[in-house]
Formats: structure tokens, sequence, C-alpha cells
């Protein structure tokens, strides 16, 4: 489905199956690859008899010192990868997912298209860019909002023009600078990582 809806202030994309079913499985295999190999044990939290339920995150992951969080998969094209290093862009309406366990709790793993590098996202950061309210950054073309002002950690809203079948549309996105994600090199998917970046802490 193409077009936009506004929820909240928020401009969002329709959830479009054909990404889905091209994108979704290789974030959810990398993610739950990657907790396996910390050791983590590794629930479904979306599931239910069966049924997904689309208000919650896709794992919950009991880390080895049994620290509990909420893991939200996602994927990125490799052909725009390289913007992930002047910011991470995440969909707003993943912000719903840190109403389970709250902020702290939630990571969104993001994995390049072609397997090869893992983003671990803090759900923190997605609270803390909440702090523009309605306002938001234009993006190329697109005008900033009249009363919009950088937060100064620069965790905020951006609204961008992206592309899809139907040509495209506008939609707003949390951006997080890439000092607060930690970067991951997958040089063997469940067997061997490399930490390319440690993140710097928000709190």
């Amino acid at each position: 489905m193409n077009g936009t809806y506004q929820k909240n202030g928020v401009l969002c994309g329709h959830f479009s199956r054909k990404r889905q079913l091209d994108l979704e499985d290789i974030g959810r295999d990398q993610a739950e690859a990657y907790f396996t190999w910390l050791g983590a044990q590794i629930l479904p939290n979306d599931k239910v008899a069966g049924t997904i339920d689309y208000e919650k995150a896709d794992f919950k992951v009991i880390l080895p010192n049994q620290e509990v969080l909420l893991v939200e998969a996602a994927t990125k094209a490799s052909d725009i990868w390289h913007y992930v290093f002047e910011g991470v862009d995440i969909e707003c309406r993943k912000l719903k997912y840190i109403k389970q366990l709250g902020p702290q709790k939630l990571v969104v793993a993001m994995t390049k298209q072609d397997g090869s590098e893992l983003l671990l996202i803090p759900g923190m950061t997605l609270h803390k860019a909440t702090e523009c309210g309605m306002e938001y950054k234009g993006q190329g073309k697109i005008k900033s909002s009249n009363n919009f002002k950088m937060p100064e950690h620069g965790c905020h809203k951006v609204r961008k023009f992206c592309r899809g079948p139907g040509g495209g549309t506008e939609e707003d996105f949390y951006r997080i600078p890439f000092k607060y994600v930690t970067h991951i090199g997958i040089e063997c998917s469940g067997k061997k990582y490399k930490i390319l970046q440690k993140k710097v802490s928000l709190e």
C-alpha cells in the first residue's frame, strides 16, 4: 500500500507487505543469531497463538546476566546503508515498542541487507527524539517546521522524501546520531563478530 497517514503529529508510511517479505527475515535472522551468540535466551514477543501483535517488538531477550531486553529487528537496503554514518533513521512508529518495558529496555537491531553489518540502537535515543514534539527538521527540498530547534543531544525528528513503488512519499523518522549506536561487523553470522564502534551513552 502506498501513501502516508498521520498519527500523533507524525507522518508515517503505510505498512508494506512486500517490503516485509523482502527484508524482514534478514533483520530477524541476524538479530536472533547475534543475541544467541552472546549466550542469550531468545523468546518470541510479537506472536500469540500464531497471530502477530504489531504493538510489540519482535523478541524478548534474556541475557546471561538475566537482564531482559526487547529487540525490534530492522533491515536497511545496502545501497543506502552509507547514510547511517550521518545519522540512523528509525521509523517513528517503532517508538510504540517502549511501552512494554520502557525505553531503557528496547534495542532496535538494524542489519545491512547483505548481512555484513549490524547496528544496535538504544530505545532511549528514540525517547529523547520525541522532545521535538510536533517539530521536525526537513531534508532536501522539504523545509523544516517553523519552530524546529535541534536538541543538544542531537536526537530529533526528520521529515524526508522516501522512494517507493508509487513514486515516493514524505515520511517522518527519528534520526539518531551515529555516536549513540553500537556498530558491529558480521564476519560469520552466529559465529564471529567484530565491534567496529561502541556507543556513547546518552544518559
